[in-house]
């Protein structure tokens, strides 16, 4: 019975695919293949043969073998069906031998090779050797629904999320390009109306000039004519003929300086020149915040330089990633910084509730700010909390509680232990702030280890964190706990100038703050590289 089998699974086997025909089509050479196989194997051939006799094919569609398809269909259906075989001797497997732990027939039982062993039934076995997978199952079911719950959710909502920040991001390219592009045709339609202009003005000079020239020629000409006319005419005219010709004539006029098209003017460092007034329309924000570390309950707006709070646009719509916060409402920098001097101002208006400052790796653990931070913070209290700045909201009075807070990070909590618990536990600083800033600074010095914190408009201190070895990278972050007043990363003014020096030539990019402090950057024009020129920046 095995060597039937064996012989009717050849006759059913597809010579491409060497697996039972699937939808097996008909040649007009007589072999049958799986259509699936001699599609594929036609795009690989410059010609349409039989893979088996290679006889040119004479249909490009061939038909269905329906015979031979149903053939197949029920040969898998019994093989799916039937009880196995045993390979030695053509058998039903019917029996379960408990020494060997294999499946047996009736012949392998009464084998020598099986002899004084212990035979069950299959299905008996078969429950008897469940019992212990059953025991760890239903932990098994349980982490099956955790990711089918979670994880296949987590990733379905990575899926629309990625589409969506794709489209938004794709937008925005567009739009800037856009304003970039009407800019650039609005740049090259002046300067072009400027060459016509020029060119109509010069022109008419040089027609008018030309004119005179020929209204000289035409009175000379009569001139000559008129010395040279009949003796008649010559003694008529002999007075006023005289007096032309003794008259004093001036030089052959020529053109005047500036005459022509001023083409240095107009082409001379014209890339320069557009990107200098280009600095009308560009801005400069000195930190962007990162989407995929905002808390669920934070937005972002378009240019990724404002955030606000909202605990319902994103509600269980945002993927769990590595690098977002969960249990803080934080939005943390796209970069960070390892050394120089750095420094962003933020508005926050009358927003009553949130945390500016910077943030050091490791940046998230459990779900929360791990690493080394130092903040600047406002909270609105009631009367009857500590004293602070009294402000006016509707009817009642509120307190607003300016601090400033490091917290050491679990590493550092967790390496300092017990015999320095006052210091393991951060600090944390009330400040007395007489005027309510609107717009925060905040200036970080990786090299010298300071954070300091000051009103943009009026440059009053606040606070300036010292003595800070910092290790790693350092993120600005910002804390949102209030939606009615967004916080925003301010943009600075780009200004373009050349400076002169004794060996070289340096195109210097000024960024200028609120304060009218600038941050430079120079570049050779020789080399086209940039040198970051920190000195004196936002001091």
């Amino acid at each position: 019975m095995a060597s039937f089998l064996t012989q009717r699974e050849q006759e059913l086997t597809c010579p491409i695919c060497r697996d039972i025909f699937q939808c097996p089509v008909f040649l007009s050479c007589s072999h049958s293949v799986c259509k699936a196989c001699l599609q594929r194997w036609w795009t690989a051939k410059p010609t349409k043969e039989c893979p088996v006799c290679n006889t040119r094919s004479s249909q490009d569609e061939p038909p269905i073998n329906l015979a031979l398809k149903n053939l197949c269909e029920t040969f898998l259906e019994e093989r799916n069906h039937t009880s196995p075989i045993c390979t030695r001797h053509g058998e039903k497997l019917l029996l379960f031998c408990l020494e060997d732990e294999q499946l047996a027939c009736l012949v392998c039982r009464d084998s020598e090779k099986h002899a004084g062993h212990k035979f069950k039934p299959i299905d008996e076995a078969a429950q008897c050797l469940r019992e212990e997978p059953l025991k760890s199952l239903r932990p098994l079911k349980r982490k099956m629904e955790d990711w089918e719950e979670k994880g296949k959710y987590n990733y379905e909502c990575a899926a629309e999320l990625i589409e969506e920040q794709a489209k938004l991001t794709e937008r925005q390219i567009k739009k800037q390009f856009k304003k970039l592009r009407q800019f650039l045709d609005q740049e090259e339609e002046a300067r072009i109306s400027a060459v016509s202009e020029e060119k109509r003005q010069k022109s008419g000079t040089v027609i008018g000039m030309f004119e005179g020239l020929n209204r000289e020629m035409t009175a000379l000409s009569d001139t000559i004519r008129d010395v040279e006319a009949d003796d008649v005419s010559f003694i008529q005219n002999y007075k006023a003929t005289v007096e032309r010709v003794h008259r004093r004539l001036p030089d052959p006029p020529s053109l005047p300086e500036g005459a022509l098209i001023d083409m240095a003017k107009h082409l001379g460092n014209l890339t320069f020149k557009v990107w200098d007034k280009m600095k009308d329309i560009v801005s400069y924000t000195p930190i962007i915040l990162d989407p995929n570390t905002a808390h669920s309950y934070l937005v972002l707006s378009d240019d990724l330089t404002s955030v606000h709070y909202d605990d319902w646009t994103h509600c269980g719509t945002i993927p769990d990633v590595p690098e977002r916060f969960d249990l803080d409402e934080v939005v943390r920098a796209s970069e960070g910084f390892s050394s120089g001097s750095h420094t962003w101002d933020v508005e926050v208006g009358d927003n009553p509730y949130w945390e500016l400052g910077a943030l050091e790796e490791p940046l998230r653990k459990r779900r929360h700010r791990a690493g080394r931070h130092w903040t600047l913070e406002l909270e609105r209290q009631s009367k009857s909390d500590a004293p602070g700045e009294a402000v006016s909201s509707g009817s009642e009075m509120d307190l607003r509680k300016y601090t400033a807070v490091y917290s050491p990070g679990e590493s550092e909590k967790m390496d300092l232990g017990n015999a320095t618990a006052v210091s393991s536990s951060g600090s944390e600083t009330e400040l007395s702030v007489d005027q309510k800033p609107r717009r925060i600074r905040v200036h970080l010095d990786w090299e010298r280890g300071e954070l300091s914190f000051s009103d943009s408009d009026s440059n009053a201190h606040l606070h300036t964190f010292t003595h800070t070895k910092f290790t790693g990278r350092v993120f600005p972050y910002i804390r949102c706990l209030f939606d009615d007043v967004p916080l925003k990363v301010l943009t600075r003014k780009v200004c373009v100038s050349l400076e002169n020096h004794n060996t070289s030539q340096n195109i210097i990019l000024t960024v200028q703050n609120r304060s009218k402090e600038f941050q430079e950057f120079q570049f050779d024009p020789i080399t086209t590289t940039s040198h970051n020129c920190p000195v004196n920046a936002f001091k």
